[in-house]
C-alpha cells in the first residue's frame, strides 16, 4: 500500500489520484521483503525473487492505474542494493554472489546477470555481508566478505571492464578484520573514498579504528607529516610497538624509503636526512597474478609449452618491486 501524496503517514485508500494506491501481489508463495528500491518502477527484493512494479502510464502509480508486474527468480540478501550506471547491484540470497539487474531499453524490461561468475573462488567458503559503490575516478563496487576481507569489483560497462581483486590489512599481531564499509564523497579532493571500521590488535590490545582508503597513500593505518625538516615524527600512539615503514621526502625534494623501526614512546626517530614530508605506517605486499595467456580467435594454449621473450612492465609510484 502507498501513501497519500504529501502526507507520508496517511495510508487512507480512495479513488482520487492523490490518495493511497493499494495493490495485492498475486503469488503462489509467501515472500519476505528484503529491500525496496525505486528505479523506473518499484523494485522489491524478496527472499525468493525480485518483483518489479511499473506504472502503465507516465503519471506514476494511482489508485486507478494499477502497476504492471515482472518477476525474476533470484532471491536477495537483506543488504540494500545500489545503482551503478544503468544497473542495480545487489547481493543474492546466501551472500555468495554479486548480481546486477540491468534495464534493457530494447524490450522495456530487466536482465539479471551474475557478476562473480568468473571469480567464484572469492566466496567459496565465505559470504558478502555489505557492499557500497564508489563511482567517481575508479568505479569500484566494494564488497565486504564475512572474514573481514575486502573484495573489489572494478566495474565500467561502457569500457567493457569488469575485474575482481582482494584487499586485506594486517598488523604485527596478525590479520586485522574490516567490520563495516561506506563510500563517502570527499568535497576537497573531488572523489569518492572508502571508509572502514577495522578491528586491529595494537600493543596487545584490541582496538577499532575508522580509516580511509586513500589512493595517494602507500602504507596501512598510516599517518602523514608535512612541515619543517625533522628527524622525529611523533603522534603515533595508534601504532604503539608496531614495526613501521617510513616513506619520506627530504629538503632535496627526493622521496626515500627509510629503514623500518618500531614505534617507541609514540614516535619514530633518527631519520637521516631529515624529512619535510613523510608517511609512517604498516607495510604491505601487493601481488598481481595475471590471467592465463590465450590468443584471440585461436585454439586454447592451455597444456601447451610456451616461451616468453622480452616482457615490458609499466609501474607508477612504485618504490620497491620484486618479480
Amino acid at each position: 500500500r502507498g501513501t497519500v501524496v504529501g502526507d507520508y503517514q496517511n495510508l487512507g485508500p480512495g479513488t482520487a489520484d492523490d490518495l493511497a494506491p493499494t495493490y495485492t501481489l498475486s503469488t503462489d508463495e509467501s515472500q519476505i521483503v528484503r529491500w525496496l528500491h525505486w528505479w523506473t518502477g518499484l523494485i522489491i527484493g524478496t527472499l525468493g525473487k525480485i518483483i518489479v512494479l511499473k506504472s502503465p502510464t507516465t503519471t506514476g502509480f494511482t489508485p486507478t492505474d494499477l502497476p504492471t508486474v515482472s518477476e525474476y527468480a533470484v532471491g536477495c540478501a537483506a543488504i540494500q542494493p545500489f545503482r551503478a550506471g544503468n544497473a542495480l547491484i545487489f547481493i543474492e540470497d546466501g551472500g555468495r554472489r554479486s548480481m546486477q539487474l540491468q534495464y534493457n531499453y530494447l524490450n522495456d524490461n530487466y536482465d539479471v546477470e551474475d557478476l562473480i561468475a568468473l571469480s567464484e573462488h572469492l566466496t567459496g567458503t565465505y559470504t558478502f555481508t555489505d557492499h557500497c559503490w564508489a563511482p567517481v575516478q575508479d568505479k569500484i563496487a566494494w564488497h565486504l566478505r564475512s572474514d573481514g576481507i575486502l573484495c573489489a569489483l572494478t566495474y565500467s560497462p561502457q569500457e567493457k571492464v569488469r575485474g575482481w581483486s582482494r584487499h586485506s590489512t594486517a598488523t604485527g599481531a596478525g590479520t586485522s578484520t574490516i567490520e563495516s564499509i561506506a563510500a563517502l564523497w570527499n568535497p576537497i579532493k573531488k572523489r569518492d573514498e572508502l571508509w572502514a571500521v577495522i578491528n586491529r590488535t595494537i600493543d596487545g590490545a584490541t582496538v577499532r579504528y575508522i580509516e580511509v582508503l586513500d589512493p595517494d597513500k602507500y602504507l596501512d593505518c598510516s599517518l602523514t607529516y608535512s612541515g619543517a625538516a625533522t628527524a622525529t615524527i611523533t603522534g603515533l600512539s595508534h601504532l604503539a610497538a608496531e614495526s613501521v615503514m617510513i616513506y619520506g621526502k627530504a629538503a632535496d625534494g627526493l622521496w626515500r624509503i627509510y629503514p623500518a623501526q618500531t614505534v617507541t614512546s609514540n614516535e619514530v626517530t633518527g631519520l637521516s636526512p631529515a624529512v619535510t614530508d613523510a608517511e609512517v605506517g604498516i607495510n604491505f605486499t601487493a601481488t598481481l597474478t595475471t590471467q592465463r595467456v590465450e590468443l584471440p580467435g585461436q585454439t586454447t594454449l592451455q597444456g601447451r609449452k610456451k616461451a616468453f621473450g622480452l616482457t615490458t612492465l609499466r609501474c607508477s609510484n612504485t618504490p620497491l618491486l620484486s618479480i
